[in-house]
């Protein structure tokens, strides 16, 4: 915002000061001083001889009441060195210096500064003055709160306050008091500064200074038109013994802190004018020179000032746009103490034949629709009541929907039409219109509504009549339920003559030998009607039961028993015929299922042979063949084959066809004489297949054996063998007497197993065990123990030493086999850890290997490992081993910060540094993720503690974090949201134009495809197409602009986000030329900047053109002449032309000029040459343009044809009578899509 301040001295004034924008609800600001003179010098202090006092009695800068000391002053107090703009100059290197004082009564005295602020009002809320020399020890600050109102004491300070005969520092009861500030007791010699607060005057902070917005006294008392100041005294340089050039008065900037009094709903104000004028901003939909009150249509609620939290915009009334103007009534608010709710706007005049508080009625004798768009101009239209329908001619209509009041048998919203059922509207009929009478059975749908003027019913495709109560021709039987209203006759087409049948009864004219209802059965004795007619049966005498008649549509006779065919002559199925004499019998086949093909019961009608499956034989298949036995449904070929072993059967026999045994030889057994008998066993390599047994006498318990395999049956548990002759596993020595064998009794604990030799009985003993029942430990070995793989035990050898794998920065898995030589079945293993036994554990042979997991390590840190074996006989130890544990995770505080501000399409981050005591730090990690798409945006990896992601997308919200990593993890910090600034839009597609009429486009676009920000402006711009021939570039004009609020995506809370809805996107362009080329680009403004996209460009629609200009005539010859015309401009053409025609005037006596087409000339012809005319003679020719829309004629062309001599033509006929057979008339017919030339010859 910009402000004018004016800083006076008693003679003259500062005409301008420059200012810094400020933001009105949120930021305070300083405005920085810099003055000129009215003769657009810098105004400078000026000493002057004498005493000068203004009418006030204060003393202005530059003055003083002491005797000029020119040649006293050092350079640095000279006036032109220190002049009065460096007070204001914002250069703190430049200084104010006063006139020196002589004594210390001048200061007593002390001087006065005015500030003017020149152009109006403004709120003030600090001044701060910077000394150059010595503080003054009393200050008193003043203020005009308008300039046509009296000084008001503004705030006091002083070293004591008892000099203005107040109390130090002293207490504030209310908001718009004043009080003394104590300053130090010691001040800084130079340099030192003084700050008032308006606010938060310390050490007692004003009432109501944080809630500002909501005390109205201390609202007014920051108000200010004038400031005045007054120095009076100094800190140092009041003793008498002070060198008098030390009394001076010297600062180096005076600083004002105020804004534009806008009542919270500007962020700019204007300070060129006079008074200031606020730029009220769009959404607060206020005006005036403070916007102090609200627009004419926006008094919903009364005018509010915004505050740092609510902007307290003005709110629209509802007038649907029917209305300029609406006023606030307290009597219809019902929530008059809340502006966010209820409201009080009642529109003013309410245009567009609407009422109501806010335009949402209509007037009467007019209505609007339901759900209508209460914002359309024309959203109330006219009744226009039917007079004739309704109830007493009245005009009336509801005013929702503009129903009239019609009349009883009258509808339709104007009562303009009969109700259905009814027809024939006229005014003389109380009940408007007459009934249709429609016969429902006939009617499509039983419609009973007819032609409103004939009273003709919508009758059903077979149905006819005005009343539709009569079936058509070839139709019957008039049914509601029937679609079709009557039904055809169906008279079938050999039966009957005709299609025709009775309209109720339905009877069909049938034909010869033909009968029913649809002349579709044939008489007793006939049959099969088709297109001949009916047949006879012929039925067969012997076959057929006597007295009885064939079936009328088959023509099938009523057979005897057993006997078929259409005509009784042949037998049926699963019969066969046995003639007997010249009559016949049918007798059963019998087929005997189980042996028929397929289970068939049929047999062949002539021999009553049935078909028989490939193994079974006989007429009625009842008998297997050779060799086959068991006759079954089952079995495919009816018998099975009895399969008889050649080796057991005896030769040249069969099997029995019943059960299928076949006939053994002596050793054989068994249906197929495959089994060997008891006694003998199954032997492949014997002539006969059967060996016998030969089993032991004492062994075997007798002498039979297995007949598969020969084993015989053992007598005692310790005899094995097919033939029981010898020991078993664990005995030896067989008793051939006793059938027996002796245990070998080998020591458990000694022995590998239970078995010895089968002779001596020696036992097979373990590494360290001896003896004949392996029952005693060898030298150096002892403990012989069953479960000891070496039964005794001895001291176990070569421990190797433990295997680590380091798996993280806590954990070190250990893995150790057991000893080269173990020499025992059970191990002992002790695991140390630095010296320190940390795990016992023990294992049992077969040894595997063992596993430890050391966990709770430090990081980073050496171990030292071995393993200790023993057994029940010694140990032994393993060498050490030693491992370092993996890094770990880092420990402590990782910080990640952002640096603002930021950039839109990157931010710099900086973090904290992390000790390395769980191992060194490998790589920092900053991960970015967008919150739109929590897709990845980038990342750093690296040891730096700051980066920076780039290609960042403007106005997005992204979420960073960094991971400080050793190879053993990362530590993570919290998560840092940062949202990219604003940048101008991108990727603005033209806009696409639409041709609505001959004066309007339709132009649309849609937003940027990155719209980078808040877009809040859309900006139209046209120009007319520049022409291929011209050079001439059209000026451009803006024809729209639409403000609003689209943030692509909920970023940053604001109020405005609800204020405002987006800008639109679409216009419709008017007042435009006819058939015109334009040329349009959209504008689109966001916070930061904007984008123009490309030109596109759009022709409005064709009109009928509106001039064409007069052709011009030139002779050819004494017969011709050449007519010949220019295309018109577009926009005088108004359409693409579809031609021209070309007609001669001709004047007539008493008559007006007659006018004959001679040529129809296509779009691109622009020229003519009419023969045939007379010499020397003045010919008016017209030239019609037309487009598609319509035509438009010239003014006539004159031009005269050339001199010529009388002369005869090779047929006798004079120049008048060869001129006149070249005449023709010609008649112009012209459409949208050609031109149709129709023309006679004479």
């Amino acid at each position: 915002m910009e402000v004018n301040i004016l800083l006076a001295t008693g003679g003259g004034r500062i005409r301008s000061y420059k200012a810094v924008p400020e933001t009105v609800h949120h930021t305070r600001i300083s405005f920085f001083l810099n003055g000129w003179e009215d003769d657009n010098t810098a105004f400078d202090s000026r000493t002057l001889m004498g005493t000068v006092v203004d009418t006030d009695g204060t003393l202005q800068i530059g003055q003083s009441f002491t005797d000029d000391t020119t040649n006293d002053r050092v350079l640095r107090l000279d006036a032109e060195a220190h002049p009065l703009h460096y007070i204001n100059d914002n250069d703190i290197g430049t200084t104010w210096i006063s006139s020196v004082f002589a004594n210390t009564a001048g200061l007593d005295r002390g001087v006065s500064i005015t500030i003017d602020l020149q152009n109006g009002q403004y709120q003030i809320f600090y001044i701060i003055l910077q000394f150059f020399s010595p503080h003054p020890e009393a200050i008193k600050i003043e203020r005009k709160k308008r300039d046509d109102l009296e000084w008001e004491d503004w705030q006091y300070f002083a070293r004591n306050c008892s000099i203005f005969e107040m109390e130090n520092n002293g207490s504030l009861e209310k908001p718009d008091s004043v009080n003394c500030l104590q300053m130090h007791s010691f001040t800084p010699y130079s340099r030192g500064n003084l700050t008032f607060s308006v606010l938060t005057p310390e050490p007692n902070h004003r009432p109501g200074y944080n809630d500002f917005y909501n005390t109205p006294s201390l609202q007014e008392f920051v108000k200010a038109t004038q400031v005045r100041i007054h120095l009076r005294g100094q800190y140092h340089t009041n003793e008498p013994w002070v060198n008098f050039r030390h009394r001076y008065y010297g600062v180096y900037e005076v600083t004002v802190s105020g804004r534009c009094n806008c009542h919270g709903h500007a962020d700019d104000c204007d300070t060129a004018m006079k008074p200031y004028r606020c730029l009220c901003v769009k959404e607060s939909y206020t005006e005036g020179n403070n916007c102090d009150h609200c627009l004419p249509l926006y008094n919903d609620k009364p005018f509010h000032p915004g505050d740092q939290v609510h902007a307290y915009n003005c709110k629209p009334c509802q007038c649907y746009g029917h209305a300029e103007s609406c006023h606030y009534d307290l009597a219809v608010d019902p929530f008059p103490q809340e502006h966010h709710r209820g409201g009080g706007g009642v529109c003013d005049n309410c245009q567009h034949n609407t009422a109501g508080r806010n335009c949402e009625l209509c007037k009467d004798f007019h209505y609007r629709q339901a759900g209508a768009d209460l914002s359309a101009i024309d959203v109330c239209k006219p009744c226009d009541c039917n007079a004739t329908g309704t109830k007493n001619k009245s005009l009336l209509c509801d005013s929702i929907g503009g129903q009239c009041n019609c009349k009883r048998h009258v509808s339709g919203r104007q009562c303009n039409q009969c109700q259905e059922g009814f027809y024939n509207l006229q005014q003389s009929n109380p009940d408007g219109c007459s009934p249709c009478n429609c016969n429902t059975s006939g009617t499509v749908n039983g419609d009973i509504t007819c032609h409103q003027n004939s009273g003709q019913c919508k009758c059903k495709a077979n149905v006819i009549g005005l009343r539709c109560d009569s079936c058509n021709f070839g139709f019957k039987a008039l049914r509601y339920s029937n679609e079709d209203g009557c039904e055809p006759c169906w008279c079938n087409s050999h039966g009957s003559v005709n299609q025709f049948c009775n309209p109720l009864s339905g009877q069909c004219n049938c034909k010869e030998r033909v009968k029913g209802l649809l002349c579709d059965t044939c008489m007793d004795n006939f049959y099969g009607l088709d297109v001949t007619g009916c047949k006879a049966c012929e039925c067969d005498a012997a076959g057929s039961i006597s007295g009885t008649v064939c079936d009328a549509r088959t023509g099938q006779c009523a057979c005897k028993p057993n006997i078929g065919g259409r005509r009784c002559d042949e037998c049926l199925d699963g019969y066969h015929r046995v003639q007997k004499g010249h009559a016949f019998l049918c007798l059963p086949c019998n087929c005997e299922k189980a042996g028929t093909v397929n289970g068939s019961l049929l047999c062949d009608k002539s021999t009553g042979q049935c078909p028989c499956k490939a193994g079974v034989t006989g007429l009625r298949c009842s008998q297997c063949m050779l060799q086959t036995y068991n006759l079954s449904m089952s079995n495919a070929r009816g018998c099975q084959p009895c399969h008889c072993d050649a080796l057991g059967t005896l030769a040249g026999t069969a099997c029995d066809h019943l059960s299928g045994q076949c006939v053994c030889l002596p050793q054989r057994q068994g249906r197929r004489c495959d089994e060997c008998k008891p006694g003998f066993y199954f032997s492949p390599s014997s002539i006969t297949g059967c060996l016998p047994c030969l089993c032991h006498i004492a062994g075997s318990v007798n002498q039979i054996c297995d007949k598969l395999t020969g084993q015989c049956s053992c007598q005692d548990a310790s005899v094995t063998g097919q033939t029981c002759e010898r020991c078993k596993e664990l005995y030896f020595g067989f008793d051939s007497v006793t059938g027996r064998c002796q245990h070998c009794n080998c020591h458990p604990a000694g022995a590998i197993s239970g078995t010895c030799h089968l002779v001596t009985g020696q036992c097979v003993c373990k590494q360290f065990v001896t003896g004949l029942k392996c029952d005693n430990c060898v030298p150096d070995a002892s403990n012989l123990d069953v479960h000891n793989l070496f039964g005794c035990s001895k001291t176990p050898f070569q421990q190797p030493p433990p295997t680590g794998e380091v798996i993280n920065s806590s954990v070190i898995n250990l893995s150790w086999s057991s000893p080269d030589s173990p020499n025992s079945n059970r191990l002992i293993y002790q695991l140390y850890r630095d010296e320190e036994e940390i795990y016992t554990t023990e294992d049992y042979h077969p040894y595997s290997v063992q596993t430890f997991t050391d966990t709770m390590l430090a990081p980073y840190t050496f171990y030292s490992y071995y393993i200790q074996a023993s057994n029940v006989h010694g140990f032994t130890r393993s060498d050490s081993v030693t491992y370092r544990t993996k890094s770990g995770i880092p420990v402590g505080s990782l910080d990640l910060n952002p640096v603002f501000p930021v950039s839109h399409h990157s931010v710099l981050l900086y973090w904290t540094s992390v000790s390395n005591e769980s191992g060194p730090i490998e790589k920092y990690i900053l991960t970015c993720t967008s919150t739109v798409d929590l897709q990845p945006c980038g990342q750093y990896e690296g040891l730096k503690t700051s980066a920076i992601i780039w290609n960042l997308i403007p106005f997005t919200k992204y979420v960073f974090y960094v991971q400080a990593c050793t190879s053993g993890g990362c530590l993570k910090s919290q998560p840092v949201t940062v949202v990219t600034a604003q940048a101008p839009p991108e990727g603005l597609h033209p806009p696409t134009v639409e041709t609505i009429s001959s004066t309007e486009l339709a132009v649309e676009w849609s937003p940027p495809e990155k719209p980078n920000g808040i877009i809040i402006r859309y900006e139209l711009y046209m120009r007319k197409k520049l022409k291929s021939a011209g050079n001439f570039l059209p000026p451009e004009i803006r024809i729209f602009q639409s403000s609003g609020w689209l943030s692509p995506q909920p970023i940053v809370e604001s109020q405005n986000e609800n204020a405002l809805a987006p800008p639109q996107t679409s216009t419709t362009v008017i007042d435009l030329e006819p058939f015109t080329e334009y040329e349009f680009y959209v504008l689109a403004v966001n916070m930061a900047g904007s984008i123009s996209s490309d030109w596109i460009s759009g022709r409005t629609g064709e009109a009928a053109p509106v001039f064409m200009p007069s052709p011009s005539v030139f002779p050819l010859s004494p017969h011709s002449l050449n007519v010949s015309w220019e295309k018109p401009e577009d926009n005088i053409s108004r359409g693409e032309v579809m031609g021209y025609s070309i007609s001669l005037m001709t004047e007539q006596r008493s008559l007006p000029p007659f006018s004959q087409v001679l040529h129809i000339a296509e779009a691109h012809e622009l020229s003519y040459v009419a023969t045939g005319l007379k010499p020397y003679r003045a010919y008016n020719f017209t030239v019609t343009l037309c487009n598609q829309i319509g035509c438009v004629t010239s003014e006539p062309g004159m031009g005269q044809t050339l001199a010529a001599d009388m002369y005869v033509d090779v047929y006798g006929n004079s120049a008048k009578e060869t001129a006149y057979m070249f005449l023709c008339i010609f008649s112009l017919q012209v459409n949208f899509s050609s031109i149709v030339m129709d023309f006679k010859g004479i």
